[in-house]
């Protein structure tokens, strides 16, 4: 089976597309150039599954990822509004507690053929 990947965009539009398969996992494999072990998690920082622009998916351990979410339902719960959780509040709380994370985005981004 031949599967390919494409990218497009630049530094402020980056897309990764492979094949017809959007996984945000295999996309983090292909853009860090091996495989992700069990206890890293892709993370959607817009909580959008659909959206898996290099810029909105970040790696962190799988307990970091747990935590992040409950950050988030409780930042949600205090302000009525999940539209309110913002990428960089994500991205602050992460900071603040110095976890560990690695932006996609910070990849270079190359094309496959296999």
């Amino acid at each position: 089976m031949t599967s390919s990947t494409s990218a497009y965009g630049g530094a402020n539009n980056n897309y990764l597309y492979i094949g017809e398969k959007g996984s945000h996992r295999e996309i983090a494999k292909r853009v860090l150039d091996r495989d992700l072990d069990y206890n890293e998690v892709v993370h959607h920082l817009d909580e959008n599954p659909k959206n898996n622009k290099l810029r909105n998916l970040i790696i962190l351990q799988r307990s970091y990822h747990s935590k992040l979410h409950k950050y988030i339902i409780k930042k949600t719960f205090t302000t009525d509004n999940y539209n309110d959780i913002k990428i960089e509040d994500s991205l602050k709380w992460l900071n603040d507690n110095s976890i560990e994370y690695i932006r996609l985005n910070e990849y270079n981004i190359h094309t496959y053929n296999n």
